[in-house]
């Protein structure tokens, strides 16, 4: 049904909400659309909660008017809108919304969306106008969300995703805070107090609440590039930063070309930083990327411009069991037979670690419900991008498609083997762009043919090579709840500062949990 209101339309809520974002995040036609149709009469007293009738009638009045302005632009469906667009069809209903000191989002199944319902339905909340409480649509079994332009309070959802379900607290000012189930009548107290006087005291009270975060947090790098000029202006910079979010990293993955030619004194360049890293944490898991056994990343003839010492002295993983984060890391070289740049996972090394699994099973039976996680550095689902690179460049300015030169052959062949291992989730590099992707795999070999839901993100290049950008992940992971978040950090390349760019989420209901990891294997 398009007139639900739900999860995915978290990031629309947060730019309503706060004055100061001047620009809507980007949107496409139908989710906009279905976010609008969530007001209408009939559809609102379900997802929203607000103290009187004629309160409900603005709302009401405002999303009709949305629909009409969206409706009369001649836009395609799945299209992303231009600003302008989004911003005249959503101008009333931001003008309402803003206009209250806090705001509550919940997260959960249907039987926790009613228990918080009942929290914010008694008459100590009913008779104060100082909240707008939003109910979403409930989780039901897996479900994966992407939030284009991720604005401030939305970062909490990924942070906090040990703490689900609950709810999502907000103010005006940006400050957030996520509370869990069993904590939200005793915070919304505290809340309803400090609202009575005014937004600066709700602001205070938002900024000073301290939160426990308990899931496994994984730093995801890419493309470091090492000799190039780009690499060796920002890394020092990058060092530092990531020196400052240090103390909460169990594992930093990096996703291949670590440099930018396989010499020498390149991977010294690399092993220097490796070593930096350290500080961090020991657990570093590394899979090698074009450049890493290239000449500048290309070979012609599966052999010419091939170098594989300095590869070979770099020891990468293979297979990484992680029994502190439940976690199984499988790693692929997809740069070993394919021509330009192109990338190739070989039937030799799918078949190598379906070994290396069963292997695994058989020694240690408990890890057959870890999660898997697939590292490989060219991306597994093809897209076009604009051309940032040298390489791109050169290949739109002949008009012709980089993405020719660039994608991983024999896709199907690797998305099936995934799927079919129970690997929900691949981390790739390669095109120097942040990259959410979403796809559904066929699974034939059952009594029906089913999908299977399998997800893919991508890291820019941490050090800036060849792009404006410099990037990196953070991917939370709880094993208890089987659940996972994404945020993308980006530094526009003047050292203005990391800020989030998209947040990703994967949620599975509980009662599903522990059925999800035991098919597939």
């Amino acid at each position: 049904m398009g007139d639900k209101l739900k999860l995915e339309h978290a990031n629309i809520l947060a730019y309503l909400t706060i004055k100061s974002y001047p620009q809507p995040p980007r949107l496409q036609r139908d989710m906009l659309m279905n976010f609008l149709e969530s007001f209408k009469e009939g559809e609102i007293y379900k997802h929203m909660i607000v103290s009187d009738k004629p309160c409900r009638e603005e709302f009401i009045k405002a999303a009709k008017l949305g629909i009409a302005s969206l409706k009369s632009e001649l836009v395609k469906s799945d299209e992303i809108l231009e600003d302008d667009i989004a911003e005249r069809s959503l101008i009333g209903l931001k003008e309402l919304v803003s206009r209250y000191l806090f705001y509550g989002l919940s997260v959960g199944s249907s039987h926790d969306i009613i228990e918080l319902r009942e929290i914010f339905m008694n008459k100590e909340y009913s008779s104060n106008k100082y909240g707008l409480i939003l109910y979403p649509e409930p989780i039901k079994g897996e479900e994966t969300f992407c939030f284009l332009d991720a604005f401030r309070p939305i970062t909490k959802l990924a942070e906090q995703i040990d703490n689900w379900p609950g709810m999502l607290f907000w103010c005006q000012s940006g400050f957030s805070s996520f509370r869990n189930l069993s904590n939200v009548r005793q915070f919304l107290s505290y809340l309803l107090n400090y609202a009575k006087y005014g937004l600066h005291a709700v602001e205070l009270f938002m900024k000073t609440q301290k939160e426990r975060i308990t899931s496994k947090k994984v730093l995801h790098l890419s493309d470091t590039h090492f000799g190039k000029r780009d690499a060796a202006r920002n890394i020092g910079y990058l060092e530092a930063h990531l020196d400052n979010i240090a103390k909460s990293i169990d594992c930093i993955i990096i996703t291949g070309d670590l440099y930018d030619s396989p010499t020498f004194a390149k991977k010294r360049a690399f092993d220097n930083f490796k070593r930096r890293l350290t500080r961090i944490t020991e657990k570093i898991i590394i899979v090698p990327g074009n450049h890493d056994q290239k000449l500048k990343g290309v070979s012609l003839l599966k052999t010419l411009g091939r170098r594989f010492k300095p590869l070979a002295e770099q020891n990468w993983s293979q297979l990484e069991i992680d029994h502190r984060m439940g976690c199984i890391f499988i790693g692929f070289n997809s740069s070993l037979e394919a021509d330009f740049s192109r990338g190739k996972v070989t039937k030799d090394q799918r078949v190598d670690r379906a070994a290396d699994l069963e292997t695994a099973f058989f020694n240690h039976p408990e890890i057959l419900d870890y999660f898997r996680v697939v590292l490989i550095h060219h991306h597994p689902f093809s897209f076009e991008v604009e051309p940032i690179t040298r390489g791109q460049r050169f290949f739109s300015a002949i008009g012709v498609s980089g993405e020719a030169f660039l994608h991983l052959e024999e896709a199907d062949e690797f998305l099936n083997w995934c799927a079919e291992r129970n690997v929900s989730l691949v981390l790739h590099g390669h095109k120097h762009v942040q990259k959410y992707f979403k796809g559904h795999i066929p699974l034939n070999n059952r009594d029906r043919e089913t999908k299977f839901e399998l997800t893919s993100i991508g890291c820019g290049s941490s050090t800036g090579a060849d792009v404006k950008f410099l990037s990196y992940n953070i991917i939370y992971w709880d094993n208890n709840s089987k659940r996972w978040g994404v945020i993308f950090y980006a530094d526009k390349g003047d050292g203005s500062g990391f800020i989030p760019q998209s947040v990703a989420l994967h949620s599975v209901e509980l009662v599903y949990a522990n059925r999800r990891n035991n098919s597939h294997l």
